[in-house]
């Protein structure tokens, strides 16, 4: 691939902080395997409490997940492929 090209990034990481924390500038990734581990280890590394990483499609616009920072330096998550399985076992049932 020569300089003039670019991978297109249509993943965006949108980081949101409480309180006095600067936001972190929004990241670009062209994959969420990609994206997903670097912006939780950017929320484990720079994150407090309350501080939320936002992924969504550059294209369409959609939410597709958060993690979010809590006490005790955890981590909670949601992606919309988990609402999806568990609707899926709902159906199941």
């Amino acid at each position: 691939m020569n300089a003039k090209t670019s991978v297109p990034r249509p993943i965006i990481a949108t980081f949101h902080t409480k309180g006095k924390n600067p936001d972190l500038p929004s990241r670009h990734y062209s994959k969420l395997d990609n994206a997903i581990p670097r912006a939780t280890q950017l929320m484990m590394t720079k994150g407090r409490p309350g501080d939320v990483v936002e992924f969504s499609h550059a294209v369409t616009g959609k939410q597709i997940g958060t993690v979010k920072v809590k006490a005790g330096g955890k981590i909670d998550t949601w992606f919309i492929w988990d609402e999806e399985q568990a609707n899926e076992h709902v159906a199941a049932s």
